[in-house]
């Protein structure tokens, strides 16, 4: 049997995993600087601050379900939110499509509420540490509105 030290390894490996494959994907050079940004828009340096705490704090709230042995609802909506959070940074980046990647955010977002709601059910920490995710994907979602209305 998998004991907890392995347990919070593997949940930082899957998470920080998830976030380099997007960061291969984020290019915020040539078509990304030709972009209008709504004036409220933070500084490039920002976002992998932001995204590292909130990895950090996703790994630690899976951990605690996975010790916890939450039903298996919650690993499949902590799966469905991390392939949002994967395919967002292609489609924004890589494929030029700010409406996809608008509707992504959307899903996103409704995924990260669930996430929240079934992680809560079995640990309010782990709930909780979800919650800086939360907001950082609402904020990202009106951002990238407004990005998607700015230059379409």
């Amino acid at each position: 049997i998998m004991n907890n030290f392995w347990k919070l390894v593997i949940s930082f490996v899957i998470c920080f995993g998830v976030a380099f494959l997007g960061s291969l994907a984020t290019d915020i050079t040539g078509w990304y600087q030709t972009l209008q940004f709504p004036t409220w828009s933070p500084p490039s340096f920002v976002f992998p601050i932001a995204w590292n705490i909130i990895f950090f704090c996703m790994a630690l709230s899976f951990w605690i379900i996975w010790k916890n042995k939450a039903p298996k609802t919650a690993y499949w909506v902590f799966a469905i939110q991390l392939f949002f959070n994967l395919i967002w940074s292609p489609i924004f980046f890589q494929f030029h499509s700010l409406f996809g990647a608008l509707w992504v955010a959307a899903f996103l977002w409704l995924a990260v509420w669930a996430n929240v709601i079934v992680f809560g059910r079995t640990s309010q920490l782990s709930a909780w540490l979800l919650v800086p995710y939360l907001l950082w994907t609402t904020f990202a979602f009106a951002l990238n509105l407004n990005i998607y209305m700015l230059n379409k």
